[in-house]
């Protein structure tokens, strides 16, 4: 599915092999719930897993007396499905902005390149201005 397609007002979904099946009917008894609720449950807590898994954090769940922990693993989750979003404070993202605002300064081997360049070509040097932090364009 696309992130620019529409988005359906109703979805279904059909379940055919026998243990998910067993364990979705447990899941509702137990529960006491129907397909629906069910399915959006799972949905919310598998939507909480990407989220957590896509700011780096692992999924588990620790004991309740010993507090031992087992880290969830699970196909869905692998960092080859879920990717990591780049979390930045405000002061690095003004940081980064300053900086793509400023141009670098063309380096010595560059600025060797573009003269023999322009020598080749017969081109005529360029002017050159500053820009505010100093350097020439």
């Amino acid at each position: 599915m696309s992130a620019s397609a529409p988005l359906a007002r109703r979805l279904d979904a059909s379940v055919s092999d026998a243990p998910t099946v067993e364990l979705a009917h447990q899941l509702m008894t137990q529960l006491q719930v129907g397909n629906a609720d069910l399915f959006r449950g799972a949905l919310e807590l598998l939507g909480w897993c990407v989220r957590e898994v896509q700011d780096g954090r692992r999924i588990a769940s620790v004991g309740a007396l010993d507090e031992s922990v087992r880290e969830v693993t699970m196909p869905l989750l692998s960092p080859s499905r879920v990717q990591r979003r780049l979390v930045v404070s405000e002061a690095a993202a003004a940081q980064i902005a300053y900086l793509l605002e400023q141009p670098a300064a063309p380096t010595p081997a560059l600025r060797e390149l573009m003269e023999r360049t322009r020598r080749q070509s017969g081109t005529p040097p360029q002017p050159t201005s500053t820009t505010r932090a100093g350097r020439k364009k």
